[in-house]
């Protein structure tokens, strides 16, 4: 019993989709050209929209359809049908839509802007249409950096209307000034000159950079947005900096930047790329001190040694340094400072010796001085020239 009621629901249930299948048949319709719309009323006075071509089920019956085909901003064409749908049966409708000549327009901008067109349609630039009717089109292109144009453009049949505008520009007033001065100002790739500068630009948002050499770059927004205002801009340029290699010959000497010690060479130091002053010190040379402009390079300082030159001759100890007496100890005279003066007797022939100590790195000058005439010697010799020349003249007279 149970099963007899479950074989009956079965074939009541088959029934009514047989009936519901039965009641609704199909229509295919498609058009020429493609893309026209599909509108009608279902049973729920609903409206449904498709577009070409498209398979529809509909219930049997007449129904009708409407088939719509309108080129853009301008006039269009409606075709309506009324259309018996069978049962489980299919039904074709083909369209040929009438034919209107059609063109294209492609417009672009300089800058950003608006198109505003077909009594108040707005459209960003670039402006692309397509089927746009033959004929002659009025248009505006607005900006809010720009002054309005309004022209007219025109549509040719199967061709694409091209054009590239110009917007004119609404010039605005703008200083520049820099620390340092000097500095590049671009305005993309366009340079507008060196500070201080004072130039015109276009209304709006310009991007500008500021580039000099050893400086970081930089750039902002300049926004100028008001006709009757002169803009002004004060920056200042950060200094570049980075590692740079510090060495000496020789090795192991004291470097000192803008009298700082920074430690024995060879050494990396962290430095801005400018003018410093750097000092080099090393036991038995010549101190180096100079200016140098870093710019990002390694840098090696050679240090002159301080030498001792000696000639043949005898020595002699002053003051625990032994020296002969025609040596000269050389140092720079911008380095020469005399504490004393003293002299002292040569051991080998009695010559007197002038000493004068002065500051490290050499403490002294050794200079040897000629012997002084000895007096008595010389009057005992003019006593024996003058006797032999009398014994001489006495002895002719006698004689002779």
């Amino acid at each position: 019993m149970v099963r007899l009621k479950f074989i009956l629901i079965i074939v009541l249930f088959l029934a009514s989709a047989a009936y519901v299948i039965a009641d609704e048949g199909n229509v295919i319709i498609t058009s020429s050209p493609v893309n026209a719309s599909i509108a009608y009323i279902d049973v729920n006075d609903t409206l449904q929209v498709f577009t070409t071509p498209s398979n529809l089920t509909l219930p049997k019956g007449n129904q009708t359809i409407a088939i719509l085909f309108y080129y853009p901003f301008g006039n269009g064409s409606v075709y309506s049908h009324t259309i018996e749908i069978i049962a489980n049966e299919t039904v074709y409708l083909n369209q040929s839509i009438d034919y209107v000549p059609t063109g294209n327009v492609f417009i672009t901008t300089d800058d950003f802007a608006y198109f505003v067109l077909f009594d108040g349609a707005i459209f960003d630039s670039p402006l692309n249409l397509s089927y746009l009717m033959v004929g002659d089109y009025n248009y505006s292109i607005e900006s809010p950096w720009h002054d309005t144009i309004n022209s007219t453009f025109s549509i040719f049949e199967n061709q694409t209307t091209i054009m590239n505008i110009s917007l004119p520009n609404i010039m605005v007033n703008v200083s520049i000034n820099t620390v340092p001065n000097n500095v590049t100002v671009y305005w993309g790739n366009i340079s507008l000159g060196t500070t201080p500068l004072i130039t015109k630009l276009p209304k709006g948002y310009r991007e500008l950079t500021l580039i000099k050499p050893f400086y970081v770059n930089q750039t902002f927004l300049a926004s100028l947005t008001d006709v009757n205002t002169s803009y002004e801009y004060n920056l200042t340029l950060d200094v570049q900096s980075g590692s740079v290699l510090i060495s000496s010959n020789p090795d192991n000497a004291s470097i000192y930047i803008d009298g700082a010690y920074l430690g024995q060479s060879p050494l990396s130091a962290n430095l801005t790329f400018s003018n410093h002053s750097i000092t080099v010190q090393k036991t038995g040379y010549y101190t180096y001190s100079d200016y140098w402009f870093v710019d990002g390079n390694s840098k090696q300082f050679s240090l002159s040694q301080i030498n001792v030159q000696n000639n043949v001759g005898y020595s002699t100890t002053v003051n625990s340094h032994s020296h002969s007496d025609h040596v000269k100890i050389i140092q720079p005279t911008n380095y020469v400072q005399t504490v004393a003066t003293t002299t002292h007797s040569n051991p080998a022939n009695n010559a007197p010796v002038t000493v004068q100590q002065q500051t490290a790195p050499v403490v002294a000058q050794v200079f040897a001085q000629p012997d002084e005439p000895n007096n008595d010697m010389t009057i005992i010799t003019a006593i024996f020239v003058f006797t032999i020349v009398g014994i001489a003249v006495l002895f002719f007279v006698v004689f002779i």
